[in-house]
């Protein structure tokens, strides 16, 4: 098993920076060997500043290359924007431009709307805010300014509201964390949910979780079959084991014990971790393994404590991730921990979910099977540059798909 990670994100520098965390901690860029000669290689991380501004091509394509060659960059604005330069290991606004792969690299590209940058207008580009309600009919969410399709650079506030019976827990999607009212800012079309739980549902203490777990996998008698990866770079989870101390649902969740260890590759096996089970062999009430999980919507619930976020300024981070029949991997997006909302909030059940039909994967294995998964998991990984050390727990509950 092999796991890589490429990441193409956000905004502002210091997210920009949480970036090196997918070459760290989620590809090899150490060097292979072939026949007894070793061929360096490394990654190159692209962002585009605003989101939705635009996008970068690479020649030669790829993100990752043999030690020095000269990748040429071209950045293409969206409507309403223009680009204007480059940030990172970059500079200046030549464009096309070059950079030769010495190292890992992260580059960004900055736009800036058509006819100067910042507010509103965006030179007529409108981008529109979906917004969804988990379970459904349990709250609505009022949403200032109304309307749900906005000029460029708006700021939109979202507020939810519970309905009899349920209480809201947390933001998912383009906006993550448990602010209500929150923000988003309008660069990109965007999708939010807004979670609610049933009255008396806890955020962790005590193992009370509000009502049955019926997750597939709810740890609710056991651990289900999850266990610590022992895969050789894949060891910062050093155990898991069922857990009455929390729960975000029914009685029980999986505490998984955690020696995440910041740095380059001289740090694994402990640069990052899984917890995971072969549901050929401990497969769910009801369910005939390898299942079909195409166009299902994937979801847990995590309990991160403060210090897993790691280093602030290059955050530790979590993602899904699924194994086929053949044994070939496919990774969800990847969620830093930690600085809502570029971050998961801390110290409370947050979900993490995964739209199997529209999530933009970290890392795609060639000739993945959706529709024959034998295997899934929860990864952290330390963050990128960071030699942040994290020796604690997290907790994981309610792994579902539906």
């Amino acid at each position: 098993m092999k796991h890589k990670l490429k990441v193409v994100s956000v905004a502002v520098m210091l997210v920009v920076w949480v970036l090196v965390l997918s070459s760290c901690s989620s590809r090899r860029s150490s060097s292979s060997s072939t026949g007894g000669t070793q061929t360096q290689q490394y990654t190159l991380t692209v962002a585009v500043n605003p989101l939705g501004a635009g996008n970068v091509s690479l020649d030669p394509a790829g993100g990752t290359y043999t030690a020095g060659t000269v990748v040429t960059l071209t950045a293409t604005a969206n409507p309403g924007y223009v680009f204007s330069s480059w940030g990172g290991d970059l500079s200046g606004s030549q464009n096309p431009t070059a950079i030769t792969m010495n190292s890992n690299k992260v580059v960004i590209a900055n736009f800036t709307q058509s006819g100067g940058g910042g507010g509103g207008g965006g030179g007529g580009t409108t981008y529109t805010l979906t917004v969804n309600v988990s379970p459904t009919g349990a709250g609505t969410v009022s949403l200032n300014p109304a309307g749900g399709t906005y000029p460029a650079g708006t700021t939109v506030t979202l507020t939810a509201t519970a309905n009899s019976g349920y209480t809201f827990s947390s933001w998912s999607g383009d906006v993550t964390g448990t602010s209500n009212p929150t923000t988003v800012v309008m660069n990109a079309n965007k999708t939010v949910t807004a979670i609610f739980t049933t009255s008396g549902g806890g955020t962790g203490g005590g193992g009370g979780g509000g009502g049955a777990d019926l997750a597939k996998y709810n740890f609710e008698t056991s651990a289900q079959g999850w266990q610590a990866q022992t895969w050789i770079d894949s060891q910062a989870i050093t155990a898991v084991a069922r857990d009455t101390s929390k729960a975000k649902n029914g009685s029980a969740s999986l505490k998984c014990t955690v020696n995440l260890q910041g740095g380059d590759e001289t740090k694994l096996p402990n640069t990052k971790g899984e917890a995971w089970v072969d549901m050929q062999n401990n497969p769910p009430t009801g369910v005939t393994v390898p299942v079909d999980l195409s166009n299902k919507t994937v979801s847990v619930w995590v309990w991160l404590p403060a210090e897993a976020a790691g280093d602030p300024s290059r955050p530790n981070g979590i993602q899904i991730f699924f194994k086929d029949a053949n044994w070939r991997n496919r990774y969800s997006s990847w969620h830093n921990i930690g600085n809502p909302p570029y971050g998961l909030a801390t110290d409370t059940w947050v979900q993490i979910t995964v739209n199997t039909a529209t999530e933009q994967w970290a890392y795609d294995e060639a000739g993945f099977d959706m529709t024959r998964v034998r295997a899934v998991g929860v990864k952290i990984g330390a963050g990128g540059g960071s030699t942040a050390t994290f020796n604690g727990f997290i907790w994981i509950d309610s792994f579902d798909w539906q």
